[in-house]
């Protein structure tokens, strides 16, 4: 379909080949090659088409394989071997793919897929790793990502999937899935874990104000404060301009030691979320290889790793459950922060009263 002529090289262990294309006759003749290295220089297959029928640039090529054949870079259509596609040299990479991925079993085979939640459905349905068509079986429960399947036959022009009792199958069965793992629009979206964190945060500060295991120096800051009224305990304490500066001389430290040390942690243009007590929040995705919850004692930081498989569990939940799970992961990044704080000898002790405080709380409200 893209151009006129066309040619095959393949590389094997011990023998190597082209093969040359015959669109009259609709057939192709084989050459075998005098040395196996003499065109590739590694096992496999390259596909050359020449004579295009159509114009585009490198730039739109590049962004439609992109768009189109990343189930082929990607190791979605073969796990083992991955294709590598290049335009005029040029090594094209896929972006790499960060939702949940599953398996529906069918009567005709299995359907792989890699899905998240989220506002608008764009979701590629790949034959063999090759985008076929844009579905949204269910426009209820929006979701980015893509199904694969092997057993599904492509319409010539590959714009859709052909009449049959495979594709009446393979239809139903996704909807069935996205409405079972997906949450519905009105549910909070995975991107909406921050608001979770936020709900939790102001609950978490009404237990700590409430166990009184914080130091004075650790009560809230009232959220309307000026430069120079702060609340502590309940009292407004308002400093004198002329006692501050006497206070600056005796005092006088350093212009670096005085930058919060979380500086050094937060990247680019994070803004982390500040609770009463000023622990700050982040959600970032740091490596599936890190804890869920990761704390920073000194810098008073606790992060949400979005790379952790329990975190990404958190997503198939409803709120309600969610922040139940999220609280007990919280609880312990809190320990981790306050523990010179409190006074109980077991970790265990000091999560569980956490916890079931918070829990108690969650369902009051």
């Amino acid at each position: 379909m893209l151009g006129d002529n066309i040619s095959v090289e393949t590389r094997t262990k011990h023998t190597a080949e082209y093969s040359v294309a015959n669109f009259e006759k609709m057939d192709f003749e084989v050459y075998p090659r005098d040395r196996n290295d003499e065109v590739l220089t590694h096992n496999g297959t390259q596909i050359t088409i020449r004579d295009l029928k159509i114009q585009f640039s490198k730039e739109e090529l590049i962004q439609y394989i992109k768009e189109n054949l990343y189930g082929l870079i990607l190791p979605i259509a073969s796990q083992e071997y991955p294709m590598k596609i290049y335009v005029n040299g040029e090594k094209i990479s896929a972006h790499r793919i960060s939702g949940t991925s599953g398996i529906i079993s069918t009567q005709f085979g299995d359907i792989h897929c890699n899905l998240t939640p989220s506002k608008s459905a764009k979701i590629d349905a790949l034959y063999r790793g090759v985008k076929v068509r844009e579905v949204n079986p269910a426009p209820t429960h929006p979701a980015k990502g893509y199904f694969n399947v092997n057993w599904v036959t492509p319409t010539p022009d590959r714009s859709n999937f052909t009449e049959s009792n495979e594709s009446r199958n393979f239809f139903p069965e996704i909807k069935k899935y996205i409405l079972l793992h997906m949450p519905a629009k009105n549910d909070d979206s995975p991107k909406d874990l921050e608001k979770s964190v936020r709900e939790l945060t102001k609950l978490f500060d009404q237990i700590l104000r409430d166990l009184e295991v914080l130091p004075e120096s650790m009560m809230p800051v009232s959220k309307t404060l000026t430069a120079n009224d702060l609340k502590m305990e309940g009292e407004i304490v308002r400093e004198n301009s002329d006692n501050r500066e006497n206070d600056d001389k005796d005092t006088k430290e350093p212009h670096d030691e005085k930058k919060p040390l979380y500086h050094r942690i937060i990247k680019g243009s994070e803004r982390p979320l500040r609770s009463a007590f000023g622990i700050l929040f982040v959600t970032r995705k740091a490596g599936k290889e890190n804890p869920s919850i990761i704390s920073y004692r000194e810098e008073k930081l606790i992060i949400i790793n979005l790379d952790n498989e329990l975190v990404k569990n958190l997503n198939k939940l409803r709120p309600i459950q969610r922040n139940i799970a999220l609280g007990q992961l919280l609880a312990r990044g809190h320990f981790h922060i306050l523990e010179k704080y409190v006074d109980l000898s077991r970790y265990e002790e000091y999560v569980d009263n956490m916890t079931s405080t918070l829990f108690s709380k969650i369902m009051k409200d």
